[in-house]
């Protein structure tokens, strides 16, 4: 859509040239992932008399949809399977549409998300993201829905935020018991990543800082608010060797533990958590040695 295109240009008509007005562009229509290929550039063949400078902008547009999948296995959480179809372009405009589904022992789900383009002076986005679950773990049983509306928006640098609107339906069975929950929760969140690799990174630095003030109907009106921070640092050794150390923080205030829904409890151990340990295997259990999970985490 050309007008849609127009909307994302950052300088205005016989304003001053500057080379980096061009690169924020060629960033912009870049960060769509629409193009195969992109080239933003003045057109000096076509200079003014007056001094206006044409820019020629060349976009060659990649295929609107794409699909994938991939299987995998864990020796504490057993076999998997993922796919996805997305479609980058919806209705003209770059809105993306996306369906993943998630087939595995101790998880099913199908999740719906729709991307609506940035606002070009902040870069702002709208996301809508719609989820149905089944998790079957040892430590609870959860069948619900979640609906989730976002606007994750730069901040500057390698910084970046988020904040939105949940809403949660599920059953949850633990220890025997069974509770049926609706939970509203307002997720905040800032990112800083200079590492410059998302799946290998080298150097450099992350950081996520989460909170989310919640109520919940489960076990009665309960109101309280989860904390959570993660930090990992990569530092190469060599031209093959990369050191990286990770920390993981977390809390739940203003409720007891009964208050909190046993999926937005902290669990610890198995892959990604602490390796040696069996998934959900460190921490509190009942007297049948199943996980309660806690109000409190801390990993390294």
């Amino acid at each position: 859509n050309h007008a849609f295109l127009m909307r994302l240009v950052p300088w205005k008509r016989h304003a001053r040239y500057d080379v980096r007005k061009l690169m924020r562009y060629r960033k912009r229509l870049g960060d769509l992932n629409l193009f195969a290929r992109l080239t933003v550039q003045p057109n000096l063949a076509k200079l003014g008399a007056d001094g206006t400078l044409p820019i020629a902008v060349t976009a060659h547009e990649g295929p609107p949809h794409s699909f994938g999948g991939g299987v995998n296995y864990a020796t504490d959480t057993g076999p998997g399977l993922k796919a996805f179809w997305e479609h980058r372009n919806l209705w003209g405009d770059a809105e993306h549409l996306r369906f993943d589904l998630q087939l595995a022992t101790i998880t099913q789900s199908l999740e719906a998300a729709l991307t609506l383009p940035h606002v070009p002076e902040t870069g702002q986005s709208l996301g809508f993201d719609l989820k149905g679950e089944r998790d079957l773990t040892d430590a609870y049983h959860k069948s619900g829905a979640t609906a989730l509306a976002q606007i994750p928006t730069p901040l500057g640098g390698h910084w970046a935020g988020k904040g939105g609107l949940s809403l949660e339906a599920a059953d949850i069975r633990q220890s025997g018991n069974s509770d049926f929950s609706l939970l509203a929760g307002v997720p905040l969140g800032v990112t800083f990543d200079s590492t410059g690799s998302l799946l290998n990174p080298e150097k450099g630095a992350r950081l996520a800082l989460q909170a989310e003030p919640a109520v919940a109907t489960f076990g009665g009106y309960q109101a309280f608010l989860i904390l959570s921070g993660a930090a990992s640092i990569y530092r190469p050794l060599d031209s093959k060797l990369v050191a990286a150390a990770r920390l993981h923080l977390g809390t739940i205030l203003f409720t007891p533990e009964s208050g909190v829904p046993a999926d937005l409890r902290f669990y610890s151990g198995g892959g990604g958590s602490v390796r040696g340990y069996g998934y959900q295997r460190i921490g509190p259990r009942d007297a049948k040695d199943r996980p309660l999970g806690g109000r409190g985490q801390g990993e390294t």
